[in-house]
């Protein structure tokens, strides 16, 4: 499967989701939770892209505009493996997790043999404290994620450029 070059915002869950056994599917060039300039916010309640569940495996993720949503940019849960996450740019305070927002609360994600790189997770006022985690940010409950055999380079974020973790 292939998504590439749409618009995705103001959705009632996440812009684009991948799951449960969903594999080699390139997501591209799309544009999540802004209107087609870029410029005016229409976040998506989920995710801009969320991707998880039982071998959902071998998937891209490049090239995407990823702006407000709710639940970071890209988020990476349960079962998800072996997938390429690069070359996203995510702004606009909202999004924690330039690269991946791991909800360990929910699902205590295993996030491993991901390249993730280029992402970006600033906040437009500087003053938000959604400005982290630029590979990844993770929360956890109990402490139950797992990071392993990821390459996380040149991502930026006000904190944890790399990675962010939270104990909540």
């Amino acid at each position: 499967n292939t998504v590439t070059g749409n618009v995705v915002s103001s959705n009632d869950g996440s812009g684009i989701d991948l799951r449960n056994g969903c594999v080699d599917a390139m997501v591209a060039d799309n544009i999540l939770g802004t209107d087609p300039t870029g410029t005016i916010g229409r976040g998506n309640f989920g995710s801009g892209i969320s991707v998880g569940g039982s071998e959902t495996a071998n998937n891209t993720l490049s090239g995407n505009l990823v702006s407000g949503n709710q639940h970071g940019g890209i988020s990476l849960w349960n079962g998800a493996h072996d997938n390429v996450i690069t070359g996203n740019a995510l702004t606009e305070g909202i999004c924690r997790g330039g690269g991946i927002y791991a909800n360990a609360v929910l699902e205590g994600p295993v996030i491993s043999r991901n390249v993730i790189s280029n992402n970006v997770a600033l906040s437009t006022d500087n003053q938000s404290a959604d400005d982290l985690g630029g590979g990844v940010y993770i929360v956890s409950k109990q402490s139950s994620a797992v990071v392993s055999e990821n390459i996380i380079e040149n991502n930026r974020a006000e904190l944890g450029g790399g990675v962010y973790s939270i104990n909540i």
